[in-house]
C-alpha cells in the first residue's frame, strides 16, 4: 500500500478580482483576439511539451505505430505503468510515498522515492523530466542512480500529464516545481537539495528559480542544468530556421507569453552564490550546441558559482546523464565543482553557422 501526502501551497499567484466588471462590449471585442493567441499558444506549447498535449495522447496508439519510442502519457497507462515499477522497486529497499501538491486549487501530483535507510536523511533531488516524458518514464533511472549517493527523490509531474491538473504554461510548470521546492522545505526539512532539470524541465527549474525565496541559512542548494536551451526563441528559431525568420519567431514568443529565458534564472543563481552545474551532450540534436544554455553561458562569461560539463552522449541519454549529475553532486559534497576540460573544438562564438552539430 502506497501512502499518500497532500500539501497545499497558501501563496497565491492568482491576480486580484477587480472591483467592477469589464464592459461588454470590450470583452466581445476582444473574445477573438484572445481566443487565437490562445490556440497559437497551445499550438507552440504541443511542440514545446508534447507529453502535455491531451491531442497527442489521445492519439498515442496510432503514433506508437509508427515511432514505438513515442511515450505513451495517457493517465491510466501512466498508472498501469507507475505500479509495475513500485513492484520492481520495493524488492530493491525503496520507499515510495505518492504526493498531492495543490497551488491555486489544482492538484499536482508527484512521488517521494528514496531507500528506506535514507529516506528521512533531509537529502533530495528534485528531478525535473523533458518534454516527451512524464515522471514515470524516468522513475526507475532516478531513483537507483541518485539512491547511489544516499539522496532521495522527488518527481512531480506538470499540469497536464498523469494525475497533475491544468494546462502547462511557461507559468504553471514553474509554479509547480517552485511549490515542490516549498514542500521540500517545509515538509520534508530538507537539509540539501539539489534541483535538477532535463532539457524543458530545466526550464522549469529555471522559472521556479526566478520566483523562489530560498531559504540558504538553512538549506544548501545545487542547481544541475541537464541538456537545457538558452531561451524558447532561440531553440524555437534553430528548428524553424529557413522557415521563419528569428524575428518572427522572438515576436511570436513574446506576444503568447511563452518565453523561458534559462539565463536569468543563471543571473539569479550568481547573485545568491548558489551552485550551478550546466551538462551539455556533445551528440545532441534536439537542443545543438549553438542555442544551448552551456554555450551561451560561456559566451557571458564563466561565473564563480558556475561549472560547466560535456558528455559523449546524445540527448536522450538518461541514464549517463544523470550519473553524471551524480558524479558532480559529489563534487559539490566535497566543497568544489570542476569544470570538465574545454575541448579544442568547443572553442567558438554563439551563432557561428560552421559550428559543428554532432550527428
Amino acid at each position: 500500500m502506497i501512502s499518500t501526502i497532500y500539501f497545499t501551497d497558501k501563496s497565491s499567484t492568482l491576480p486580484p478580482q477587480e472591483k467592477s466588471c469589464s464592459e461588454t462590449v470590450k470583452k466581445v471585442a476582444s473574445f477573438a483576439y484572445e481566443s487565437f493567441r490562445c490556440c497559437v499558444e497551445r499550438l507552440i506549447m504541443t511542440a514545446l511539451y508534447p507529453a502535455q498535449s491531451s491531442v497527442l495522447k489521445e492519439c498515442a496508439p496510432i503514433i506508437r505505430q509508427c515511432d514505438p519510442e513515442f511515450s505513451d502519457c495517457r493517465t491510466r497507462e501512466l498508472e498501469n505503468y507507475r505500479e509495475q515499477l513500485f513492484q520492481d522497486l520495493k524488492p530493491l529497499g525503496f520507499m515510495i510515498q505518492e504526493l498531492y501538491l495543490e497551488k491555486d486549487g489544482q492538484r499536482l501530483n508527484g512521488l517521494l522515492i528514496g531507500k528506506t535507510s535514507t529516506f528521512d536523511n533531509q537529502k533530495w533531488v528534485l528531478q525535473a523530466i523533458g518534454s516527451g516524458e512524464s515522471i514515470e518514464h524516468g522513475l526507475k533511472i532516478f531513483a537507483r542512480t541518485y539512491a547511489e549517493i544516499d539522496y532521495n527523490v522527488l518527481l512531480v509531474n506538470n499540469p497536464g500529464i498523469g494525475k497533475s491538473e491544468g494546462f502547462a504554461t511557461p507559468q504553471t510548470i514553474g509554479e509547480c516545481q517552485e511549490t515542490a521546492i516549498r514542500f521540500l522545505e517545509e515538509h520534508m526539512r530538507a537539509k540539501k537539495i539539489i534541483l535538477s532539470g532535463f532539457c524543458i524541465g530545466g526550464a522549469a527549474i529555471g522559472q521556479a528559480i526566478l520566483t523562489h525565496p530560498f531559504q540558504q541559512s538553512s538549506v544548501d542548494y545545487l542547481v544541475i542544468d541537464q541538456a537545457a536551451f538558452s531561451s524558447v526563441t532561440e531553440i524555437v528559431a534553430h528548428h524553424e530556421q529557413g522557415c521563419l525568420p528569428k524575428s518572427f519567431v522572438n515576436r511570436v514568443i513574446s506576444w503568447t507569453d511563452l518565453e523561458m529565458d534559462n539565463k536569468l534564472s543563471a543571473e539569479k543563481l550568481t547573485k545568491l552564490g548558489i551552485s550551478q552545474a550546466i551538462i551539455h551532450p556533445e551528440k545532441d540534436q534536439m537542443v545543438p550546441t549553438s542555442v544551448s544554455l552551456w554555450a551561451q553561458l560561456q559566451e557571458l562569461g564563466k561565473k564563480e558559482n558556475q561549472s560547466f560539463h560535456s558528455t559523449g552522449i546524445g540527448h536522450n541519454s538518461l541514464r549517463a546523464m544523470v550519473k553524471k549529475s551524480t558524479e558532480i553532486i559529489q563534487q559539490w559534497e566535497n566543497g568544489k565543482i570542476e569544470s570538465d576540460p574545454p575541448k579544442e573544438e568547443y572553442l567558438f562564438r554563439v551563432g557561428l553557422e560552421d559550428f559543428p552539430d554532432f550527428d
